[in-house]
Order: C-alpha cells, then sequence, then structure tokens
C-alpha cells in the first residue's frame, strides 16, 4: 500500500483478541516479509523498542548489516508502565537493542540523561523534538467554541488515552485554575474508564470536554 508515497505494509496483530487493556505488538507476518524486504533498505526506525515487533526487527537489521536508530518516545524509566516487565526485557537483551543502534533520537534534553543512565554513549544520542506541520496551523484563525462557556482561553490535549501520558496529572492542573476550558481530545488506549472516574470527582469537570477520537481532517 502507498501512503504519501511511501510504501506501507499493514501486518494483522496476532494478540489483539488476548489483551482488552493493552496493546501487545504481535505482527505475525513481519519476520517473512522483513527478510526479504529489510537487505534493502537504507536505515531501519525503530519506534519503542521494548517490543516483540522491534526486536524481530533489530535482528533482522543486524543479520543484514542495516544500520538503525531507536526513538525510545520516553519510554526508558522504570517509574511509568510495568517497571517489573521492563527491567526482564532490559537484562534479557533489551538495552543492547540501544548500545546497537546508529543513533538513539531523544525527545529532550531530560530523555538524552535517560539513555545515559542505561549505559548508552552520549556521541549516540541526538534530541529530535516531535514535528509540526506547520501549514495546518492559522494564527489568525478565529477560534471555535468546543463548549459553551464564555471562557476564551482553552488548553488542549490531544494524543492517546494513556496512562503514561499524564492526563491525572493535567487534570489536577487545570484544577489549580479558576478560569479556562481543557479539552482532551484522543482515542482510547486503555486510560478511558479511569478517566471517566477522575472526571467524576473533579472541581471542575464542567468545564472539561472529552471529544474522544478526533479525524484528521477535523483537527484543524
Amino acid at each position: 500500500t502507498m501512503v504519501d508515497g511511501i510504501e506501507t505494509f499493514y501486518f494483522s496483530n496476532a494478540a489483539r483478541s488476548l489483551f482488552k487493556y493493552a496493546v501487545v505488538p504481535t505482527p505475525w507476518k513481519l519476520p517473512t516479509v522483513g527478510y526479504r524486504r529489510i537487505k534493502d533498505f537504507d536505515i531501519v526506525h525503530i519506534h519503542g523498542h521494548r517490543t516483540l515487533l522491534a526486536v524481530v526487527t533489530v535482528a533482522l537489521a543486524d543479520w543484514y548489516d542495516v544500520p538503525y536508530v531507536v526513538h525510545a518516545h520516553g519510554s526508558l524509566p522504570y517509574e511509568t508502565g510495568n517497571s517489573q516487565l521492563k527491567r526482564v526485557f532490559d537484562f534479557s537483551g533489551g538495552n543492547n537493542m540501544l548500545f546497537g543502534a546508529q543513533w538513539c533520537f531523544a525527545l529532550t534534553p531530560k530523555e538524552v540523561s535517560q539513555y545515559k543512565s542505561v549505559g548508552v554513549d552520549s556521541d549516540s544520542i541526538a534530541v529530535v523534538p516531535n514535528g509540526v506541520q506547520l501549514n495546518e496551523f492559522d494564527p489568525d484563525r478565529p477560534a471555535t467554541n468546543s463548549s459553551d462557556s464564555d471562557s476564551d482561553f482553552k488548553f488542549l490535549f490531544l494524543g492517546r488515552l494513556n496512562e503514561r501520558k499524564g492526563l491525572e496529572n493535567l487534570i489536577a492542573a487545570f484544577e489549580m485554575l479558576d478560569q479556562g476550558q481543557l479539552i482532551i481530545a484522543g482515542g482510547d488506549d486503555g486510560f478511558k474508564e479511569k478517566l471517566e472516574l477522575i472526571l467524576q470527582d473533579s472541581t471542575r469537570k464542567s468545564d472539561i470536554s472529552v471529544l474522544g477520537y478526533v479525524p484528521e481532517d477535523q483537527k484543524q
């Protein structure tokens, strides 16, 4: 399948029906396709290394001597997610995936220190912030109201509803203000039920809107 001029492969997730509240990537056709195609790649970009998908991809890249880069996306600390599983994965060779990467990309300087804490050489770390399509934003466009509130000041959260995104902290910080609206937009990734419980007890729940998934053409 071609997406924006890029050949793209979609894999069925074998474990999708087994895990209700977690995303466990198990693309059972990846080894076959990867064995045929990775040898033709110039470089492989791994987004999040603690997955079966990443393990198989890195093994194939090493087999064909294709360089790869890793983007941990803030997942390195043991304080978030399942710390025990993370430690087992890292002890079983997960950290070696980081050591063998051509580059380890960090979103922020703080993530640089997280890479260093597991032993990644500083010369192999580069800070690459998330990109933004500037042409999708028009500062001169009038704001559109998402609720009946009279407040003009809006805070927007746009992303997956996942525990590691820090929505609980965002809501707590918003409750410290006495004005504005908080708009939460994004599909559920295992946190929706907990979010609904948090909002029930929120002191400012009338000023918080949860929109759910928003299609790309409606995000503007």
